[in-house]
């Protein structure tokens, strides 16, 4: 799993949580992408 660190507004670091890698792991659909947006 992917570690991101969390942070507050002032830019300082408050913790780091792990992502999902089964949502966050895929290769993006550029073509769908752009049709989209």
């Amino acid at each position: 799993m992917s570690k991101v660190d969390i942070k507050k507004s002032d830019g300082a670091k408050s913790g780091t949580i792990e992502l999902d890698e089964n949502i966050f792991g895929i290769e993006p659909n550029v073509a769908v992408m752009h049709q989209v947006v």
